[in-house]
């Protein structure tokens, strides 16, 4: 990837956008409610590292809502 380049990756699989993105964004009705690093969000709460399924966790804690099921 070249410095100062972005790529907008949007998907509804969690596991994916862990496995994929540096960087993730939460969007709740259209509004970004958390943005930065998967390991960064789980610190600002406490998480440590987070454990397994830690976006969908972050999901949901941020939305109030179910992931979207594959």
């Amino acid at each position: 990837a070249s410095e100062g380049a972005a790529l907008v990756f949007t998907t509804h699989h969690l596991d994916e956008a862990e496995r994929l993105c540096s960087r993730v964004g939460i969007l709740s009705s259209g509004e970004l409610v958390a943005e930065g690093t998967v390991a960064s969000l789980c610190s600002r709460l406490k998480w440590g590292e987070g454990g397994p399924h830690r976006l969908e966790r972050l999901y949901r804690l941020h939305t109030g809502g179910e992931a979207v099921a594959a």
